[in-house]
């Protein structure tokens, strides 16, 4: 979805609506272990109208002949989030936890035969419109069929969008050695409170699944309160 008068994400309330304890087997996914714990961690933010961002989108755009999406912003907020947050971005080995110097952010891609991860190397420190031409770049090689193995390789965190498909919140799976994903839903319309008065704004979901061996409920609110003041405030976060 491009980016258009909508503008950024920005925070409605609490960041943290809800945490739960979950558990989930081998017999389930396959690849994860049996006592391998995590959470959820959810928050309901507002998108909110910032006339700087529609400016600067059609800039970028002309430039680099790209289409700015609402995925390579949350690409480049979460990714500086992260910077300031490394257990979120850290991985869980035989040996415990390992902390990964580089965020590459593994975003999650709709093909034929399934779902591809394709992954944008060393995100916090790259440009929105260099990450916008990543982006397409790996999601046309992907769709082709033509994906490198390095389009698919070391990945430290990953984005999950479903809104196109009309859904408005799920919770994803995490990619091991990963201890994180955040799955982003739908953008719909609803009535929320606005200066004490009711008021219709677009809303999204976003929830972030947690391997509970690295990341505790305290972290993954705290990741997430930082990525809503990111996303409230782009302009600072991506200077």
């Amino acid at each position: 979805m491009p980016i258009g008068p909508l503008g950024i994400i920005g925070l409605a309330g609490a960041a943290i609506a809800s945490i739960a304890l979950w558990h989930h087997n081998a017999t389930s996914f396959g690849v994860v272990a049996a006592d391998k714990f995590g959470l959820f961690v959810t928050g309901i933010l507002i998108i909110i109208g910032v006339l700087s961002l529609a400016i600067s989108a059609p800039a970028i755009e002309r430039e680099r002949s790209v289409s700015l999406t609402h995925t390579d912003l949350l690409v480049a907020l979460v990714a500086r989030a992260l910077a300031r947050h490394p257990r979120v971005n850290a991985s869980w080995t035989p040996k415990g936890i390992r902390s990964n110097e580089e965020i590459n952010i593994g975003v999650a891609i709709a093909v034929a035969d399934g779902v591809v991860a394709t992954v944008i190397k060393n995100a916090g420190q790259i440009a929105l419109g260099d990450i916008s031409v990543q982006r397409r770049d790996l999601a046309e090689r992907a769709k082709g069929g033509r994906t490198r193995p390095a389009d698919i390789a070391g990945a430290t965190f990953t984005i999950s969008n479903l809104g196109m498909y009309h859904v408005d919140a799920f919770t994803a799976i995490i990619s091991p050695p990963q201890a994180a994903i955040l799955a982003v839903g739908s953008i719909t319309d609803r009535v929320v409170p606005v200066d004490g008065r009711p008021a219709v704004r677009p809303i999204v979901t976003l929830t972030l699944s947690c391997d509970h061996r690295v990341i505790d409920g305290a972290h993954g609110a705290l990741f997430m309160n930082d990525l809503a003041d990111a996303v409230r405030d782009p302009e600072t976060w991506l200077q």
